[in-house]
């Protein structure tokens, strides 16, 4: 069975008297009375359970003052850092993303140049990135001196003498630009709103108050400068770009449109000749073409018959004589004009029966003209033919024109033909290069918009910077005179990894004894330990003192109370010599402002 907390073993002397002081295993040695002569001696039993609470809230209890000294002494550790290097803190605020409205008009042009505002983090992240870029803290450095403060020179000039191509200017350069990226930090101000405006502090370390005020102020003032100024540059090169390519793409696009005109007009012009053969009447095209030739063969085996007439009648010359004048000509032409629309008129169908009767009288008409005026020039040649050949000259005159008139009926109908041909076959073709021309004339046209409109947003974006009017960087809080010298994040940051440490050390010191605990936790430990049979076990008596001295026994307690004492008079000591800031004159008025 498992004994109870601070028992006496009672065990049988097995040789020379082995008083209980003298085991190195016992936690409280039993008193002297327990052992005279000395046959028993007395080592404390632990009594010990897997899972004994009591053994467990023993433990805490005995060892809380071990656990609590790791903590607080890393605690006053870190605090008595803080007030050795103690520095300044002096903050700004500023706003960003603040933007004065245009007008309705204007909008779409200037467009939102905040970018969006949902959470102010990626605004805090991009300064913070501004605030430790390498020109901005080089900027920061020049301005303030601090690359020629004595220091810094003399820890440059010492690490130049070891570094080959490198300045002592450059190395202090670097050392100062490491100093200042320490030293400012950028953090949000209260939660994120869904505003147009986001609030940012920017702190800035220093040894004294004035050197914090003046790094704080330097950093507020140049961030606002170059903001501005970027600001304007891209501005102007977001304009000079556009004024680039809106010349090549007024090119582009007056060429597009020209090549797009001119296809445009030829459509148009094969659109506009008379072509009157489409898909009805294609085929009553093609059966007049061969009803022309089967005219025109009648005609020619009617020449042949009516020439060897003309050579049978006795003393006629087989020669035909030229029977033509203008009068001649004309009414051929006419003839011509009227086969053609006869054919035509035939073709479209649409005027009616009337139109093409009429048509045809007009033809007779003028082939009765046509033979008259041939045979008035026949009847011209006097006595050299006669009355019979007269006429039969006529006739061969006559045949030969109205053949003449067939032939160039038929001409036309198979030019009406062809071009029909042409038309169905350039059809898909024209459509698709006429898609591909209105297509690249548009997308012309979108991106030199989008380039004009570019160019118009870059100018107001410029005039709206330089009027104030555009993403401005403004100051809300100038950085005061800090009047302690313990920054609240410095503060936070040092204490808790003081704690983390305290309680890690304070978890491997509660391990290691109870690892290496001196107590005995049954008979057979004891036996064990003691090398002589246990008897039994017996209470502690409490009249009994415990043993060991004051300082033995709370020794964790007493060392806690001495880390305390010494941190608390070393920080009135040293806080007694720091008076803080007086603020007067300009600096004073500035603080009340």
């Amino acid at each position: 069975m498992p004994y109870s907390y601070r028992t006496f073993v009672l065990a049988e002397a097995a040789g020379p008297t082995r008083s209980a002081r003298s085991c190195p295993w016992q936690r409280l040695p039993c008193p002297s009375s327990l052992s005279p002569a000395g046959n028993l001696s007395s080592v404390i039993v632990n009594g010990s359970s897997p899972l004994d609470l009591r053994e467990i809230l023993w433990k805490v209890r005995h060892l809380l003052w071990v656990a609590l000294l790791p903590i607080v002494t890393a605690a006053c550790a870190g605090l008595l850092y803080l007030v050795i290097t103690r520095q300044y803190e002096a903050a700004a605020t500023v706003s960003v993303g603040e933007q004065t409205s245009v007008s309705p008009a204007l909008e779409p042009l200037v467009g939102d140049q905040r970018g969006p505002a949902e959470s102010s983090t990626p605004t805090v992240i991009q300064i913070d990135n501004r605030l430790h870029s390498r020109s901005f803290l080089t900027s920061i450095v020049n301005q303030l001196g601090l690359a020629h403060t004595r220091e810094i020179r003399l820890r440059a000039a010492e690490e130049a003498q070891h570094l080959e191509g490198v300045t002592t200017d450059e190395l202090a350069l670097r050392r100062a630009i490491s100093v200042v990226s320490r030293r400012i930090f950028a953090s949000p101000v209260g939660p994120p709103a869904r505003s147009s405006v986001t609030l940012v502090r920017i702190s800035a370390l220093g040894d004294d108050p004035a050197t914090a005020r003046q790094l704080a102020t330097t950093v507020v003032n140049t961030l606002v400068q170059e903001n501005a100024v970027t600001a304007r540059e891209q501005a102007r090169a977001r304009g000079a770009f556009s004024a680039d390519q809106i010349k090549i793409y007024e090119e582009k696009l007056r060429q597009s449109e020209n090549a797009l005109r001119q296809f445009e007009e030829s459509v148009i012009g094969s659109q506009l000749a008379d072509v009157p053969v489409n898909a009805q009447n294609a085929d009553l095209a093609r059966e007049t073409v061969r009803t022309t030739d089967a005219e025109m063969n009648q005609i020619r085996e009617r020449l042949r018959t009516e020439q060897l007439q003309l050579r049978g009648l006795a003393g006629v010359d087989a020669t035909i004589p030229n029977l033509e004048n203008g009068n001649t000509r004309a009414l051929e032409a006419r003839l011509k004009e009227l086969e053609v629309n006869l054919g035509v008129a035939d073709l479209r169908g649409a005027a009616g029966t009337g139109d093409i009767s009429a048509q045809k009288l007009r033809i007779g008409a003028t082939r009765q003209a046509l033979f008259a005026a041939y045979r008035d020039l026949a009847s011209a040649r006097g006595g050299l033919l006669s009355d019979d050949a007269r006429d039969l000259v006529a006739g061969i005159a006559l045949d030969r024109s109205e053949l003449r008139s067939l032939r160039e009926k038929k001409d036309r109908m198979n030019a009406y033909i062809q071009s029909y041909s042409r038309g169905m076959q350039r059809s898909p073709r024209d459509q698709m290069e006429e898609q591909r021309l209105k297509d690249e004339a548009q997308r012309n046209r979108d991106l030199l918009t989008a380039l004009q409109r570019e160019a118009t947003s870059s100018h107001l974006s410029e005039a709206i910077q330089e009027s104030q009017l555009g993403f401005q960087v403004e100051v809300v809080e100038p950085a005061l005179i800090p009047l302690t010298p313990y920054p609240t994040q410095r503060l936070i940051k040092i204490l808790s990894s003081a704690l983390l440490l305290g309680a890690f050390l304070s978890v491997i010191v509660v391990i290691g004894m109870v690892r290496y605990n001196a107590s005995l936790c049954s008979l057979e430990t004891a036996e064990e330990a003691l090398q002589v049979k246990a008897l039994g076990a017996i209470p502690r008596i409490e009249a009994w003192s415990p043993p060991g001295t004051f300082l033995s026994r709370n020794w964790a307690p007493v060392s806690l109370a001495i880390v305390i004492l010494a941190t608390a008079a070393f920080c009135v000591v040293n806080g007694s010599d720091h008076r803080g800031p007086v603020a007067t004159g300009h600096d004073a008025t500035t603080q009340q402002q």
